[in-house]
């Protein structure tokens, strides 16, 4: 995130004025979204639209913006991130290319906004070019609520920059006045974003084993919607996006239907692909996550995950667990997930639960687990709250699940498999707070999106 946090000749929050507003903004605060709002809601109200008071200002940096209480959208984005970055809030700048009818015939131009992360949330959008009739632009995460409803031939661009782009900032400075401005806003056609794709099948030594991710590695984020949108697209469990930085690769994760907080398999997946084929030299790789730092680590093919350890602890068999399954269960557990355990040997395989019943379950997923002749512990993993009927592989769930196993056959290493259609091979261990998740990758299909 350290690009989004920069200063430059135009986002110069280092200047007296801008430290000085954003100190006082962010007095009394408790976080960052409430920061993050007051500052939001000082540019948007504060600060004249130059469009909508037809002021022959053009300022393009932030001190220039703030010293005279007027800008154009662009202008406004710029001193809002400066504001944010100011106050150590990831902040970026993003486009959208809006129709200008108000001010010409069939004109289109770049609309300027701004992107903010927070851990919570995510990337969110907002607009801070200023209210009107017609116009109401909100802070309300993770809800977006910008200035204007997209129409026809109307777009976003996809890219969340960490400078306002060069087009935006040449209109600024060459057209010095109202008149000049209208007649010549930036504009750019619809750029094609071409994107890296991988599909790999996680804990699998074959193709059409294991559990598939897709993989796509970026040079900037994209919009949360945009990701959202590819994962929707691909169809599979789990789609990953990694960004490298100076000191690791950001990483996140997304299910066809929404954002997940960790994924073992996609995970594995997204090393696998660093180490065949990013020219990685490195044999560890660190991952920043919303679960915290994930080291990975290969030694002759064989992926390593560390994770942190997710405790269990049992309770009372919810009424949809006894609707889902014919068996009565030996115990359940709550964690990030339900560890559904049944008698030793059961064969899950025979299992066909009611997945209508484990809707109603609030957590995650449900994990069906039981010894086995072969293995240390053999398991299985349904979490139709996120369009997964049944998941081929779980890395997160050995988070839960060697714990328990460690506790209960009084061992730290174990092997074991997830006994799903398509079936994967994993050995795990425990090591004070962590759990090791082990197992091999195939890549299946390359490629690239165009978007």
């Amino acid at each position: 995130m350290k690009k989004y946090l920069k200063e430059c000749e135009y986002v110069d929050y280092s200047h007296k004025r801008v430290k000085a507003l954003a100190t006082n903004l962010a007095r009394g605060c408790s976080d960052d979204e409430e920061i993050a709002k007051r500052c939001f809601t000082y540019v948007r109200d504060e600060i004249n639209h130059s469009g909508d008071f037809k002021d022959n200002l053009t300022n393009y940096k932030a001190s220039d913006v703030l010293k005279n209480a007027t800008g154009w959208c662009y202008a406004k984005a710029i001193l809002l991130a400066a504001l944010l970055r100011a106050n150590a809030i990831p902040t970026a700048f993003t486009y959208q290319r809006l129709s200008c009818s108000e001010y010409a015939q069939d004109l289109y131009c770049l609309h300027g906004l701004n992107a903010i992360y927070f851990k919570e949330h995510g990337w969110y959008r907002v607009d801070a070019r200023g209210n009107k009739e017609g116009v109401n632009a909100q802070f309300t995460p993770p809800v977006e609520k910008l200035a204007f409803e997209l129409k026809e031939n109307e777009y976003d661009l996809a890219e969340l920059l960490c400078d306002p782009l060069p087009e935006v900032i040449e209109a600024l400075k060459e057209n010095s006045c109202y008149d000049e401005m209208i007649k010549n806003f930036p504009d750019i056609q619809e750029k094609k974003t071409k994107i890296k794709f991988y599909q790999v099948d996680a804990f699998a030594k074959k193709a059409f084993e294991g559990n598939p991710a897709a993989i796509c590695p970026l040079d900037e984020w994209l919009s949360d919607e945009l990701m959202q949108k590819i994962a929707e697209e691909n169809n599979l469990a789990e789609t990953a996006f990694f960004v490298q930085n100076e000191a690791n690769f950001e990483i996140r994760w997304f299910t066809p239907i929404k954002e997940v907080n960790l994924c073992g398999h996609a995970t594995l997946a997204s090393a696998y692909v660093i180490f065949n084929y990013l020219a990685y030299k490195k044999s560890v790789i660190t991952f920043s996550s919303k679960s915290g730092l994930l080291k990975v680590s290969q030694k002759d093919g064989l992926i390593s995950m560390d994770f942190p350890s997710e405790k269990a602890s049992k309770c009372e068999i919810p009424k949809a667990i006894y609707e889902a399954f014919t068996l009565t269960p030996k115990e359940v557990l709550k964690s990030v997930d339900y560890i559904v355990v049944f008698e030793n040997g059961v064969d899950l395989t025979a299992i066909n639960p009611n997945i209508e019943a484990l809707k109603k379950l609030d957590l995650r997923g449900v994990c069906i687990t039981t010894t086995h002749k072969k293995y240390d512990f053999v398991s299985r993993f349904f979490a139709p709250n996120y369009a997964i009927d049944e998941d081929s592989v779980t890395g997160s769930a050995y988070t839960q699940l060697t714990p328990y196993w460690a506790q209960r056959l009084n061992k730290n290493s174990f092997t074991s498999k997830q006994l799903s259609k398509r079936g994967g091979e994993l050995s795990c261990s425990i090591e004070g707070e962590r759990v090791i998740i082990s197992g091999y990758g195939v890549c299946c299909i390359k490629g690239e999106m165009t978007i």
